[in-house]
């Protein structure tokens, strides 16, 4: 269990850290917003429900307030309304001291709490919080949960929690980098006094069109993105020189620009060059301006910090499965469902080995044919995947069946087509 720290010892881990790098780190985030975010709004709900506590919060700890940032459950209406509470009467302001889990299990039951402002005011005994630790190493604030009854956690739970701050952390750091990307595209737009200053001043890919839809001047980035020549483009029709735009994205933005005389601005993926595009175009009477640049790389990154808090967050409901189920096989076909449906794969297996035999035996899958589970089996050496990963001791990663040197291929690989797969061992 987490020691209960007091507040002697709160103050003294707090000696010399930075407390102005703290608070940059948040600036920066800019993670102190009013809209709801319905990621952080999922995360809170799954768990308070794991937890059955009345309260679940992220709150981010500014210079003197702390701030609501998402919740689940019922919030005192004045603090809902606020949305932020004085930090001098906070809990989370020790959590983000200390950088680790901090539980207080009956504030009535301590010396330092028994005058705490959530107790005396709202009635809550119960706290435990996490602290939501950056990429960088800075604490700007925690997710805890609260209730009105004493309460304790055990380290499993307490892993959980911090999993699920995890997760939170990832999804801050996500808002923030896509609001400074967006915050860069506006600003260059603002900056921009006409179309000629643009053409002048930006890096990115531009051309015009009249308003029948011919180019009439191309920059050399979007000849480069577009992998044409403008001597191939002008005076040619956009829509019968990349024909694949019609009806798409591009199609409407650009044809409701031009009819409506609005700027508009959007994102989206262009199948035949294999790029993902942030679109700016601007309608006159005569045409319209387009500039534009690649952000495949950044749409990558956002994919993936998506994938790793959803990720997260199916490590933390296995974790908690793990320790409710009584029933092992369920436990393990929920593990496969999970397993698939995270890595984006038609077949997913849970391999028991069966010493005595010297085989491995199927317990739990996904996408293999019915009847197989609890009979079918492969061998446990040289024979099968799953057999040279255990003599391997480390993960293996089969990329292609036709080229497999390595061990033979099970007759279930063979009778299910599988061209590709990865093996790892369950201790």
């Amino acid at each position: 269990m987490p020691k209960e720290l007091t507040v002697a010892d709160l103050v003294h881990t707090d000696k010399n850290k930075p407390e102005s790098a703290r608070l940059a780190a948040l600036d920066h985030l800019n993670a102190v917003r009013s809209e709801a975010d319905q990621v952080l709004q999922n995360l809170v709900d799954k768990l308070r429900s794991i937890f059955g506590t009345e309260l679940c919060m992220v709150n981010l700890v500014l210079s003197d307030v702390q701030y609501f940032r998402a919740w689940s459950g019922d919030l005192p209406t004045v603090l809902a309304e606020a949305r932020q509470d004085p930090r001098e009467r906070s809990m989370c302001q020790y959590t983000v001291k200390i950088k680790i889990p901090f539980v207080v299990r009956d504030f009535l039951a301590t010396e330092e709490f028994k005058d705490q402002h959530f107790f005396v005011n709202y009635g809550f005994r119960f706290y435990a919080g996490a602290p939501l630790i950056t990429s960088e190493g800075h604490a700007i604030g925690d997710l805890c949960l609260l209730d009105t009854r004493p309460n304790e956690l055990s380290e499993q739970q307490i892993r959980m929690l911090e999993a699920f701050a995890e997760a939170v952390v990832g999804r801050l750091e996500l808002l923030g980098a896509l609001g400074r990307e967006h915050a860069a595209i506006e600003k260059e737009v603002q900056r921009s006094q006409d179309i000629a200053n643009i053409l002048q001043r930006i890096t990115d890919a531009f051309f015009a069109l009249d308003n029948q839809w011919r180019f009439i001047y191309l920059n050399s980035e979007a000849e480069r993105i577009l992998n044409r020549k403008k001597e191939q483009l002008l005076g040619k029709n956009l829509w019968e020189e990349f024909p694949e735009s019609v009806d798409s994205t591009f199609y409407r933005e650009y044809r409701k620009a031009l009819a409506e005389q609005v700027i508009v601005g959007f994102e989206e993926y262009y199948p035949p060059l294999g790029v993902w595009v942030a679109v700016r175009a601007y309608p006159s009477e005569d045409g319209l301006s387009v500039y534009f640049r690649v952000i495949s790389e950044a749409k990558h990154a956002k994919e993936e910090l998506e994938t790793r808090v959803h990720q997260q967050a199916a490590e933390a409901h296995l974790s908690q499965q793990a320790l409710q189920s009584t029933d092992l096989s369920v436990f393990m076909d929920e593990t496969a469902l999970i397993v698939a449906e995270n890595l984006g794969v038609e077949y997913s297996k849970v391999l028991e080995l069966l010493p005595q035999d010297n085989v491995l035996l199927l317990r739990a899958s996904v996408g293999w044919k019915e009847g197989l589970v609890g009979e079918a089996t492969e061998g446990a050496d040289m024979d099968s995947q799953g057999g040279y990963t255990l003599l391997s001791s480390k993960p293996v990663i089969l990329e292609d069946t036709h080229k497999e040197t390595r061990f033979n291929l099970s007759s279930l690989l063979h009778d299910h087509g599988i061209v590709s797969g990865m093996t790892v061992i369950i201790h």
